[in-house]
């Protein structure tokens, strides 16, 4: 990714430098998530997952979405300690989205093996981020983490190579 002319590594470290920009780069992240969030998780039949790990899964954009459509699933979104702290600033009325108890954060690294358990995995828009030796290392951590019989959905993620 060349953003800015920055590498992937330097723009998250400058969107992510402070607490007004962490939540200035979320909220753009929220704004454009969640349109594309209904569209994917109905596009799917997702019925047969209990538990959902939402790897950079932000303030929890496609979580909430994810709650509204199966009422049972336990969705965890795993985000750096930084973003877990400001998500609070994103949560949507209780009354639109009741079966958001189902949602919780866990401070988690995908570029680390210590992933949450789950039975379907989601990286929405985070592979194309990153060079490929970085894809690489995310996909085998996630990997180490599947049990038999569980899902990895790489979701609007086009990885082009830079």
């Amino acid at each position: 990714m060349r953003t800015f002319n920055l590498s992937s590594e330097d723009f998250f470290k400058s969107s992510y430098n402070t607490e007004e920009d962490r939540i200035r780069f979320q909220s753009a992240m929220h704004s454009t998530s969640r349109h594309f969030c209904h569209a994917v998780v109905t596009a799917f039949d997702l019925s047969s997952f209990e538990n959902c790990s939402d790897l950079g899964g932000g303030m929890g954009t496609m979580a909430y979405t994810l709650c509204q459509y199966y009422p049972n699933m336990k969705i965890t979104v795993c985000e750096v300690q930084s973003v877990v702290d400001s998500a609070h600033h994103f949560h949507p009325p209780l009354e639109d989205y009741p079966n958001q108890r189902n949602i919780s954060y866990v401070v988690g690294n995908f570029f680390q093996a210590d992933l949450p358990k789950a039975d379907l995995y989601i990286l929405s828009r985070i592979l194309h981020d990153w060079p490929i030796e970085k894809v690489e290392l995310i996909l085998s951590n996630v990997i180490k983490c599947l049990p038999s019989g569980t899902y990895l959905a790489l979701l609007a993620g086009i990885y082009n190579g830079n």
